[in-house]
């Protein structure tokens, strides 16, 4: 991990999230018959391929890293320390991350970026704590996603953007303030974009959408329908029974849960108006 700490920083913007976190708060399509008859096939495939290779793991796992690695070096003042380079009150600073990846062969302990790939991140410290947004890219990433006793090869090649934010009071909602390097990550909602392609046992799939991962596991996928609107498709892993439609017509509780169900596999939705097939 490379590091350049000052008083003011040239930094590297980071990806726009404005956009993709509103139509998560206020999706505007009416998921319909015909709108899910469209859709639901890729969605399942879509769906399936996340829970099998365990993406949004994996580089989170990276990320949360870095995060424990800069609470341990940061005294009860809020200052960085770096061994061999100082200490820096409340530092501003981009911080570099390169990761070399796991690969498939846990036994291995000579993978390298050459043979299993690597993701490589830019991540923002705003007077010692964590700016909202952290991105990079992936490079032929391969790793092992462990579902029940089998070992599924895995692989991500593309772009990576993630934002980290507190449940606001809008249900739906999600704060864009800095956070604390004390505060753990996975606590946080974590909204991603994910623009390549995702790899399981060799079936390819490719991705150009944005996603959400909430304490406890559950996964949000944001489904654009152009000058339709979008809607949030939710589902548990591991729990194929869980699943939810939230749109103009299905909107989050006042606990910001889902209030309307849809079972993808039975092809049928139950919304607040009527039960829908297709």
């Amino acid at each position: 991990m490379a590091a350049s700490c000052a008083e003011t920083l040239d930094v590297p913007p980071a990806p726009e999230f404005e956009d993709v976190l509103a139509a998560y708060a206020n999706p505007t399509a009416e998921v319909s018959s015909a709108i899910m008859a469209a859709v639901a096939d890729e969605l399942l495939a879509l769906r399936d391929q996340l829970e099998e290779s365990e993406v949004f793991d994996e580089i989170l796992d990276v990320i949360v890293d870095v995060q424990v690695e800069l609470d341990e070096n940061t005294d009860e003042k809020g200052n960085l320390v770096v061994p061999g380079l100082g200490t820096f009150p409340a530092p501003n600073a981009v911080l570099e991350i390169s990761h070399n990846c796991p690969g498939w062969n846990p036994n291995d302990a000579g993978d390298s970026a050459e043979t299993s790939g690597s993701v490589q991140l830019t991540m923002v410290l705003n007077l010692g704590d964590i700016r909202p947004v952290v991105w990079g890219e992936a490079a032929q990433c391969q790793f092992s996603a462990i579902i029940g006793e089998r070992a599924l090869q895995s692989k991500y090649h593309g772009e990576i953007a993630v934002h980290f934010g507190h449940e606001a009071d809008s249900p739906g909602s999600v704060g864009d303030e800095p956070i604390s390097t004390s505060e753990p990550l996975r606590d946080l909602v974590a909204t991603f974009i994910l623009l390549g392609t995702l790899e399981v046992e060799g079936k390819q799939l490719e991705i150009r959408r944005s996603f959400r991962v909430r304490d406890g596991g559950v996964i949000e996928i944001l489904w654009e329908l152009g000058s339709e609107g979008s809607f949030v498709y939710v589902f548990n892993p591991g729990t194929g029974s869980e699943q939810w439609i939230i749109d103009a017509n299905c909107p989050r509780d006042e606990k910001n849960e889902p209030t309307c169900g849809c079972k993808l596999e039975e092809r049928e939705c139950t919304l607040i108006s009527g039960s829908i097939s297709w």
